[in-house]
């Protein structure tokens, strides 16, 4: 019984690690798109969070 408890904690550590490492592949993804649009791209926005015109 504790050899079933215990494959079955290490196959739910995989499972919980390989998710943490797919949503951090994600967010780097993400964040290299971001730091590589020029800055033309980008809107200013003003104090408010309204787009300055």
């Amino acid at each position: 019984m504790g050899t079933v408890r215990v494959k079955l904690k290490a196959g739910i550590r995989r499972d919980k690690e390989r998710v943490e490492r797919e949503a951090f592949d994600r967010l780097k993804a993400e964040l290299q798109h971001a730091f590589t649009a020029p800055d033309t791209s980008y809107h200013a926005f003003g104090s408010r969070g309204h787009r300055a015109q």
